[in-house]
């Protein structure tokens, strides 16, 4: 049975998700699902574009810090077909993270005057991936419109036991600096289909239940993206060894994508188990390019190496990474920096 009731931009939909009922959660395996669908709506920008998945550039050294200090964080924008985006994470906190971010989006508007963002999904509350929002809420809340935000934040309690995530609240006032946004607390089994996007929620620490929550990272959202030309790109975000048991278990091989964010920026999370469940052909690899060449020679991430199926393997270093989904899959445009990605997209 599905039930579909409209309520503003928003599709409740109650429907039965065979995969959640396959581990144990903390909720009644006999209940049914709630997944949000977010209509097609018009925003003011009418024209249909080819949508993109952007990965930027993380490593860059400061007055105060070196190179040495900017070597995890995850940033990546996704542009739909009517010109608004879906953002995950964003960055380190730092301006230039928040302002990198806002330089691509006005580059990929159709009118950088009127910047909307479909959808914000915040993973997890790790500075290197929430501190580029808290500082992109500083600076520009009044220059763009977010519909959406996404997040699954534990709660204080579980965040005082793994001595982490201490910014997470202070993260949850700058969603309200979004005047008329929706704020969605994302669970297993969701889908949200986003203009001519489908996401699909896979893991978050409700499947970790009824354990108490030992390492923040075990707080990270997984999930999927679905592109109108048939792609997918699975985020794993900072996936711990316990989500990685989790989710290799429950799903196996329905975990198969596309395009793959490395879990935990190559770093404790991946496995060889998780990666071949996955099966990715293109490899996006959010890290700096100093320590990438170390991470990647690592046993976890053996199969990253060795298996042929993959076509290429893109590290954000300090780069705008730039692909689009259309029926050449393939194509990814590397840019040294948010300085030649400018230039080039003005000639």
């Amino acid at each position: 049975m599905v039930h579909t009731t409209v309520i503003g931009s928003l599709i409740p939909t109650v429907c039965h998700r065979q995969t959640v009922t396959a581990f144990r959660t903390n909720q009644n395996p006999t209940e049914q699902v709630l997944c949000f669908i977010n209509r097609w709506r018009r925003t003011g920008l009418d024209q249909r574009l080819h949508p993109l998945i952007t990965m930027l550039g993380v490593e860059y050294p400061s007055e105060t810090k070196s190179i040495d200090n900017y070597q995890n964080g995850m940033s990546f924008i996704c542009r739909l077909s009517d010109g608004s985006f879906i953002i995950v994470d964003g960055g380190f906190v730092d301006n230039r993270s928040a302002s990198r971010l806002y330089e691509v989006l006005r580059e990929q508007a159709p009118d950088p005057d009127n910047i909307v963002i479909a959808a914000w999904i915040l993973t997890h509350a790790h500075m290197d991936h929430i501190g580029a929002f808290m500082n992109f809420s500083e600076l520009y809340t009044d220059k763009v419109t977010v519909e959406t935000l996404i997040h699954d934040f534990p709660s204080d309690e579980q965040a005082a036991v793994t001595n982490e995530g201490g910014n997470k609240n202070a993260c949850i006032d700058n969603m309200k600096k979004y005047k008329g946004s929706k704020i969605i607390l994302a669970r297993p089994g969701q889908e949200y289909y986003i203009r001519d996007m489908k996401i699909e929620m896979l893991y978050t620490t409700e499947l970790f239940a009824p354990k108490g929550l030992n390492y923040f990272n075990t707080s990270s959202l997984i999930f999927r993206l679905y592109a109108k030309n048939g792609q997918s790109v699975i985020f794993l975000g900072d996936c711990s060894e316990d989500t990685n048991d989790i989710i290799s278990r429950m799903y196996e091989d329905y975990l198969a994508s596309d395009i793959i964010q490395v879990a935990h920026h190559g770093s404790q999370g991946g496995s060889y188990r998780l990666a071949q469940y996955i099966a990715p052909t293109y490899v996006l690899w959010p890290r700096g390019q100093k320590t990438f060449n170390d991470s990647l020679s690592h046993n976890r991430n053996t199969y990253y190496r060795t298996v042929k199926t993959i076509l290429g393997i893109w590290c954000a270093g300090s780069a705008v990474t730039v692909h689009e989904f259309s029926p050449e899959p393939g194509k990814f445009d590397v840019y040294a920096n948010i300085e030649t990605y400018v230039r080039a997209s003005i000639n």
